[in-house]
């Protein structure tokens, strides 16, 4: 045996077992720390995973209320682009609509404006055939009684309108009459009617100068001379006076106004 040791295998063995069984302890009590702490951490780790879980399912739950609020969306959305297709259709509609309404109005605005203008042409023309028609009547009427009456067979047929007043011709519009029984352009009368035994001035349009006929042979050797020199025309009565127009003559004139404004008014 040495001097610090012995020599004794027996005890040699019992001290290395022993060693050995303290090494063993040792490593296993690091195993059981270490173990504990992978425990804890396994703990926590799974407390996690439950924590994950519960907010995977309150997502997966929100998500499913989002996408049927989405889904309630895309429906008001495609029902609005619907409604907003139909609005823009009838709207293009409403505008065709007004456009050709607009241009009927128009139509029917300018038709309407061309009947006033016609029918004032048609007035205009009316009235004047209604002077043309009703002024030589009259005349002929108020002539013819007034000759009847002071010169019953020299102006009879001489003057085809007006009244004969003193030897001289009036009336509205009545042609001027030549010798041979002619028209000689269209007289444009001044006054309607002459006082008893005056002179009466006519002025003649479309007559040149110096071409109007003497008349002498229509009134008679006792209606006076006619002067003749341009397109006025001066007659004289020499012989004959005329006091006026009878009372029937009056009557008759007053009779063909009337009959001649309830016309116009017709």
């Amino acid at each position: 045996m040495g001097i610090f040791g012995t020599s004794d295998p027996v005890k040699q063995t019992e001290k290395a077992l022993a060693k050995e069984a303290k090494a063993e302890e040792k490593n296993i009590k690091q195993n059981v720390k270490s173990l504990s702490h992978a425990e804890k951490a396994e703990s926590k780790a799974a407390k996690a995973e439950q924590k994950a879980e519960k907010h995977h399912l309150k997502a997966s739950k929100f998500e499913e209320k989002t996408a049927g609020v989405l889904n309630k969306a895309t429906n008001k959305h495609e029902e609005a682009y619907h409604k907003e297709n139909v609005a823009a259709s009838e709207v293009v509609q409403k505008q065709h609509a007004h456009g050709t309404l607009s241009n009927a109005v128009e139509q029917k605005k300018a038709q309407l404006e061309a009947l006033q203008k016609k029918h004032e042409v048609n007035e205009q023309s009316r009235e004047s055939k209604l002077h043309e028609v009703s002024g030589p009547a009259a005349s002929n009427d108020n002539k013819v009684g007034a000759a009847s009456q002071h010169h019953p067979s020299s102006q009879a047929g001489s003057q085809p309108a007006g009244t004969t007043v003193g030897g001289q011709n009036s009336g509205a519009g009545a042609p001027a009459t030549s010798g041979a029984g002619g028209n000689v352009g269209t007289a444009d009368y001044q006054q309607q009617g002459n006082g008893a035994g005056g002179a009466f001035s006519q002025s003649q349009q479309g007559v040149p100068a110096g071409n109007l006929a003497a008349q002498s042979d229509s009134y008679g050797a006792a209606q006076g001379v006619t002067s003749q020199g341009n397109a006025s025309q001066s007659t004289a009565n020499a012989n004959r006076g005329y006091g006026g127009i009878t009372a029937g003559d009056n009557q008759r004139m007053g009779q063909e106004e009337k009959v001649t404004e309830a016309v116009r008014r017709m």
